[in-house]
């Protein structure tokens, strides 16, 4: 059951003895899932949906989806935030659920959030797609447990620097009495720097560095490139074999509702390249606020506002 390639692809969260953990690589659309931190950083009410299709094209690959409800309280030093994920690879399935909070203090030019969650994930296998020469191995009975889960993380928002730092699965649960899969803390760090803005157009590099025991730290670096409040597109790399592009729009001024709609490809240079056809990644986003005033809107022309430079 060792699939260290395979674990390294993924830009895994465990040993090579356990499952592996969604990567998203619109991270920072939505950074909720990696730190508990941003929860209603952006001061908006909002609900997230995203789903990722894995290697598509190669059976039973790893597909994740997750919704995520975010809510700042009145006076907005606080956020409170639920999330749900459900990550399915191949005979091996995880339904995470989680509450966080995050509080904002003023620090220097910019603030200063932390943030905590808590939670329960579901694992559950099917050993039914699995052959063994040895059924009696505990590896390959039929399991499903449920188990505690905790993080915890800090986020500094400047003008122009955005820094993070976070740890998820503090709570090192086996899924085994055996301890032969047992999950391990997940260390992140992330920055982004605006270094060139000309009116509402802003051009910023990102990264983000995730560290597991007795994995190689693994990277993804990009640089974003967007129109405020109506467009935006990225480009990246990692140390996983791949790279990955992709665009979003904010649909406000063509239908008043604020949602933003995302998607990234991300194709791969590794050997396991040539049994898929790459890794196709959904995001939606809505934001319960005031509507926009579409008249105004209208007035400034989007679509040319769109294509202009």
């Amino acid at each position: 059951m060792r699939r260290s390639g395979l674990i390294l692809l993924v830009f895994v969260s465990y040993s090579a003895w356990s499952q592996t953990s969604g990567k998203w690589s619109q991270y920072y659309v939505n950074p909720f899932f990696i730190n508990p931190a941003s929860t209603a950083s952006s001061e908006k009410s909002s609900i997230n949906i995203g789903h990722r299709s894995q290697w598509s094209g190669l059976d039973q690959g790893l597909k994740v989806s997750s919704v995520n409800l975010e809510v700042p309280l009145r006076f907005k030093s606080v956020g409170l935030g639920v999330g749900l994920v459900n990550d399915v690879e191949y005979g091996q399935k995880t339904v995470s659920s989680f509450l966080s909070a995050s509080y904002k203090i003023n620090l220097w030019s910019g603030k200063l959030h932390y943030g905590m969650y808590f939670g329960a994930q579901q694992y559950s296998q099917n050993t039914d797609l699995f052959v063994a020469q040895n059924q009696s191995d505990v590896a390959f009975q039929k399991a499903s447990i449920i188990v505690p889960d905790l993080g915890a993380g800090l986020l500094y928002l400047g003008k122009k620097l955005e820094a993070f730092l976070s740890a998820k699965h503090l709570i090192q649960s086996s899924y085994f009495e055996s301890n032969l899969m047992r999950q391990h803390v997940h260390y992140y760090f992330g920055t982004s720097y605006e270094f060139l803005e000309k009116g509402k157009y802003k051009v910023k590099p990102i990264s983000v560095f995730r560290y597991v025991h007795e994995l190689p730290l693994q990277a993804q670096l990009g640089v974003v490139f967007e129109k405020e409040g109506v467009f935006f597109t990225a480009l990246q790399w990692s140390t996983g074999k791949d790279v990955s592009a992709n665009a979003g729009f904010n649909l406000a001024p063509y239908i008043g509702q604020d949602i933003q709609l995302s998607y990234a490809y991300e194709w791969s240079w590794s050997e396991l390249a040539n049994y898929h056809r790459g890794t196709h990644e959904f995001m939606i986003k809505y934001c319960f606020h005031k509507k926009p005033d579409i008249d105004a809107i209208r007035k400034k022309k989007p679509i040319k506002q769109l294509i202009e430079f």
